[in-house]
């Protein structure tokens, strides 16, 4: 069980705050309920504690900085090369929906070397690109974040700084 000011990942919203964790007026009587308070969004989330929805304990320290040197070993995926929008999406979704950080720096790292091969063309990503990587850099940048306790602006320099790369996802 979570405790108040715990940090968890709750599946694809990211990062959250424990606020409250008890019954609801209004929900089901003798329920015990998670108030979660999303760290990059201003709406609050409701979740029972007994549920099989995904939550999980933001990673430690020590979890994050052994992450952070494994970035390097990560591939990207070229089978994303050539999918269309619908499946792109499709397939973004489910490594995001697999809640695990590895999939993530793999998606973002997939998508870093697209836009380069792209940017060579002079051209850019497409919505689905951009949009995933966004989602992908909150939820990880959040949680590493909070396990680095730096701010989650300063987690690519701090990435790069660590790696010794110019860029965080650069190292393919």
């Amino acid at each position: 069980m979570f405790c108040v000011d715990d940090y968890v990942v709750y599946s694809n919203t990211g990062v959250c705050k424990v606020i409250a964790v008890g019954t609801l007026e209004g929900f089901e009587e003798g329920m015990l309920y998670y108030t979660l308070k999303p760290v990059t969004r201003p709406e609050t989330v409701f979740i029972p504690v007994e549920s099989d929805l995904y939550v999980r304990r933001v990673i430690s320290r020590e979890e994050a900085l052994e992450l952070v040197d494994r970035i390097p070993s990560i591939k990207e995926d070229p089978a994303t090369t050539g999918m269309d929008p619908r499946s792109l999406g499709e397939y973004y979704k489910r490594m995001i929906s697999s809640h695990q950080s590895d999939e993530l720096i793999r998606m973002l790292k997939t998508i870093y070397c697209k836009a380069q091969r792209l940017a060579q063309n002079g051209k850019k990503l497409i919505k689905t690109d951009a949009d995933y990587k966004k989602k992908a850099e909150d939820i990880l940048y959040n949680e590493l974040a909070i396990a680095l306790d730096i701010p989650a602006e300063e987690i690519e320099d701090f990435i790069s700084n660590r790696l010794g790369t110019s860029e965080a996802m650069a190292e393919a």
